[in-house]
Formats: structure tokens, sequence, C-alpha cells
């Protein structure tokens, strides 16, 4: 564990800054490290930007794709007391957030007594590395983004984000909104076989929407149809 202590050096920094020379040569400083560091973030902010656009454009026909396994990874670390026990995943346990994680795990545990699903996972965004979506923060700067389910049913695959009523509008998850719907395009337009014989789409999950449909008998793919996002809906008040 690193401890951050306030250390003689950290502390005399900015006097020995002031002491070597006057107040305007310091401001003068000041200045020229503000403009290098507007300068600095622009052209990351470009860089980033041209980077994702690479991505994004890369066609389908041209691209290669590398199928990895989720069981590729044997197993998965956890706390007992923050997980369930599952039937319809590739591992015995699946954990679920100690702060605000009892979304989650209801929604886990619809999934593994719903006879829509054939199986899914939580995807744990330390531990399954390569389950990433590149999308742009609202910063401008590029991010990866893991969802929180992957699902199948007998015709779909969901990629699956539950969100707490409170951030489902939020502006970073809109982008990531908007680079999960572009990300399913692209696998949709690759071979069946290729895309698991199955259509992919991403979805995204309020509280209030999964606990409200939910105890009225909808399935997975009930709830699916009515919180489909599509790249109107992501996009909508982004250029506002």
């Amino acid at each position: 564990m690193v401890t951050a202590t306030t250390s003689s050096a950290r502390t005399n920094a900015p006097q020995c800054l002031v002491a070597s020379g006057s107040m305007s040569a310091t401001a003068g400083t000041f200045t020229q490290l503000s403009k290098d560091a507007i300068v600095t973030k622009h052209i990351i902010e470009e860089m980033a930007r041209a980077i994702f656009n690479i991505q994004n454009n890369v066609m389908t026909t041209d691209a290669q794709v590398v199928h990895t396994m989720f069981s590729s990874v044997t197993e998965i670390k956890m706390r007992e007391s923050y997980s369930i026990e599952v039937h319809k995943a590739i591992y015995e346990r699946l954990g679920y957030p100690t702060s605000r994680g009892g979304f989650e795990k209801s929604f886990m545990e619809f999934l593994d007594k719903d006879g829509e699903v054939e199986r899914f996972l939580k995807i744990n965004e330390s531990q399954h590395p390569f389950a990433i979506i590149y999308y742009m923060r609202k910063d401008g700067l590029m991010a990866t983004y893991h969802p929180d389910f992957i699902v199948a049913t007998e015709k779909k695959i969901y990629l699956i984000e539950t969100k707490g009523n409170d951030k489902v509008f939020d502006k970073n998850v809109r982008q990531k909104q908007t680079a999960a719907v572009e990300w399913t395009r692209k696998i949709n337009e690759l071979k069946p076989e290729e895309r698991m014989e199955r259509e992919w789409e991403y979805v995204l999950i309020s509280e209030d929407y999964f606990y409200g449909l939910s105890a009225n008998g909808a399935t997975i793919t009930d709830i699916c149809d009515r919180c489909k996002v599509s790249l109107s809906t992501a996009m909508g008040d982004l250029f506002v």
C-alpha cells in the first residue's frame, strides 16, 4: 500500500519557485506553462480523435477477426460476500460491486432464472481485459469501456449496460453508448459464423425499467426490445 505524505521537498517547491525570480518573471512562467498546457491538451485530443476515427473507419471486409474466449480466463477473483452462485455462466459464482451493487445482483439472479437466457456473463474489467470498446470521452480523450454483461439467447447476443436512474443521461454514458452501437453494427456485418450465428445488440437498462418490467413478468427479450439503444438515441443531445 502506498501512503501519500507531505514531504519537505514537496512543501518547499512553491517557495523555491517564487524565490528564484521576480513576481513578474514568475507570472510570465505561469502564463507560458498555461499556454503550453493548452497546446499539449489540444495535440493529445487530436491524436486520440485520429486514432479513434481510424479504428471506427475500418471496413469489416478488411478486418481480421480474432476470437478470444471468456473461458480462456479459467478463474476470476471476487469477494464471496459480494457474489452469488449461478448456473448459466462459465463460472460457478459471479461477483457484483460492493457499493450500490444491489441492482446488478438482482439482474444476475433474473438472468439465471429466465428461460430465454441460454448463458450469460458479468464482464470483469480487470480480469477480462480483452472485452473492451474504445470511445471518446466528453473531454475529447480516448478511453476504454467494458459493458456490464454479455447475454446469449437463441437468436441474439446482448451487450448490456445496467445503470442507476441518475446516470442514464450522463454525457460520458452517451459517448459509451454511441461507441457500443457502432461496434455492434460492425459485428453484425461479419459472416454469421464469425458472430455465433446471432445478431448482436447493445442495450442500456435503467434500474426503474428493470424492476418495473421484470415485476410484470417480462423476459430478457422483452426488456431488451424495450431498452435497445439506437445510434440516434445515443447521439440525441451530445451536440446540443
